[in-house]
């Protein structure tokens, strides 16, 4: 009786061929969408998506703005559709938490993009790789084996503070804009730990080190490509893209150059192996040690020269700009702060005295300049979008499922400028990071410029040690002014990977 009502409703079908293509039409809806098309499980959307382009005709001069706009309109998870990428955009430190901490599981991966296909080649640990979880873990390893964020850190940035500080003063006073400057001692420090002590500023490891950073800009200027990117066969070098592929594959030529000389010298030189005094050769080390556990497996856990070098690449990006952008919002707050500036000063006569520079030691000692750096870094939120997540599965977060390959994008801004959390977020208040009884400093959890979860910044800790000695050495030596005659720097920013303050040039009065 089973099978004989069975072929009836197949006979009925293929006898019917409208109904026969709205089956498959169902099907296939099933399979692409999953059952939320049928549950209605989806997180909301701002308004309709035009084909090809999605939303992106709704996002406005300024995506920050709207994106706030959108999460008290739509709540904290909202989706968004831009080109053929669908976009869930995560709000509140709840959810972000629940997502990256609780979740980790289904939220940690990187979306494979156009630009990382195409730039990075998925290489490393901060792209979509079978071997990123491993990969972090050595770098960390690596890093924390060189000295980063440890007191041991001293020896190696005081040189290039020493410069820093040397440049400021030749400026005689002239208002001056300490980006450029900034940017080139930052990336210098990184290139000690990756390139060893022999390291010079005028080295040919130095230009490998600017080219890593000439390459993050035209990569920012390239974004779009990751939604659009039938763009790429315009005519011209519209978004700095062939450009961008020629700086990549000579960056390629000349680290693997550097890699081979690193690889000679642990033949010829047994002292090397002892004490590695670079990133590159701890790594080669490591992956032949590796290699010997495993019975000279040619590659063990994405331990081979491309994933090394795509390491590289992130390392040096991510030690440069954040860092020195994050040193500029500081000084700008305090200019438009001097309550807070001389406060910052006292506290480093109080513990420092006039006769020396600021060292690691002191920095436990220093709460007020400690809370200004916490408080520039809430403020600032250099990264509101931090780096894209994907979801690797179809997940349930909070209410709503979020779709297998969906691109996960969290915002920071939603967190470090939630006036529910900080009363009131848009003021330059660094006493909001000090108990009033104790005196001591407050570590709050929901300050995450870092962002959180397994993905978060791997370079916090050295981030944190390199701001604190460059703050402080130039609250020391030196008052800001403005210009005679010339208003305060506006407090606003140029939107990107990292939103960076508008250029601004001031005094640097020697004391």
């Amino acid at each position: 009786m089973e099978s004989e009502t069975i072929n009836t409703l197949l006979g009925l079908i293929t006898s019917t061929p409208s109904l026969l293509l709205a089956l498959i039409a169902l099907l296939l809806a099933w399979k692409l969408y999953g059952s939320s098309v049928f549950t209605n499980q989806l997180p909301p959307t701002p308004g309709r998506a035009y084909p090809v382009i999605g939303h992106l005709h709704l996002m406005g001069k300024d995506p920050r703005k709207q994106f706030a706009l959108w999460a008290k309109r739509l709540g904290p998870i909202f989706r968004l559709q831009f080109g053929s990428r669908t976009v869930v955009v995560l709000n509140g430190y709840d959810v972000l938490k629940e997502a990256f901490v609780k979740k980790a599981e289904y939220f940690s991966d990187r979306p494979k993009t156009f630009l990382s296909d195409v730039m990075s080649k998925n290489r490393g640990f901060v792209s979509s790789t079978p071997h990123w979880r491993n990969l972090r873990k050595i770098t960390v390893d690596i890093l924390r084996q060189l000295g980063s964020g440890s007191k041991e850190m001293d020896g190696r940035i005081q040189p290039e503070i020493a410069r820093f500080l040397q440049t400021i003063r030749d400026s005689n006073m002239e208002p001056f804009d300490i980006k450029d400057l900034a940017a080139q001692c930052m990336s210098n420090i990184v290139g000690i730990f990756v390139f060893g002590k022999d390291f010079s500023p005028d080295s040919g490891e130095a230009e490998c080190v600017r080219m890593i950073g000439d390459q993050v800009s035209l990569t920012e200027g390239a974004i779009v490509l990751n939604f659009l990117p039938f763009l790429r066969f315009l005519p011209g070098d519209r978004f700095g893209l062939q450009k961008a592929e020629r700086l990549s594959n000579e960056l390629d030529r000349i680290v693997s150059k550097e890699i081979e000389v690193r690889k000679e010298r642990l033949l010829k030189d047994s002292n090397a192996r002892q004490e590695p005094e670079d990133f590159i050769t701890a790594f080669l080390l490591r992956a032949e040690k590796e290699k010997q556990k495993e019975n000279n497996n040619d590659v063990v856990n994405g331990m081979d020269v491309p994933n090394l070098l795509g390491i590289l690449k992130s390392l040096v990006a991510a030690g440069t700009e954040t860092t020195s952008s994050t040193l500029c919002w500081a000084v700008l707050y305090l200019l438009h702060h001097p309550e807070a500036f001389s406060r910052c000063y006292k506290e480093l006569m109080d513990v420092v005295g006039p006769d020396r520079l600021p060292t690691s030691q002191d920095r436990p000692h220093c709460r007020y300049l400690e809370a200004t750096i916490m408080e520039t870094q809430r403020l600032s939120s250099i990264s509101p979008f931090s780096i894209y997540h994907t979801a690797s599965a179809d997940v349930h977060l909070k209410e709503f499922l979020i779709p297998r390959g969906s691109i996960i994008m969290p915002s920071l801004d939603s967190v470090l400028h939630s006036h529910d959390i900080w009363g009131d977020p848009f003021n330059f208040r660094p006493e909001r990071f000090i108990d009033d009884v104790t005196g001591q400093l407050i570590r709050r959890e929901e300050l995450i410029p870092f962002s959180l979860g397994k993905r978060a910044c791997l370079g916090e800790a050295m981030a944190k040690l390199e701001m604190f000695l460059f703050l402080a050495s130039l609250i020391h030596q030196f008052d800001i002014r403005t210009p005679e005659g010339s208003p305060l720097p506006p407090l606003d920013y140029r939107f990107g990977l990292n939103c960076s303050a508008l250029p601004f040039k001031i005094s640097y009065v020697p004391r």
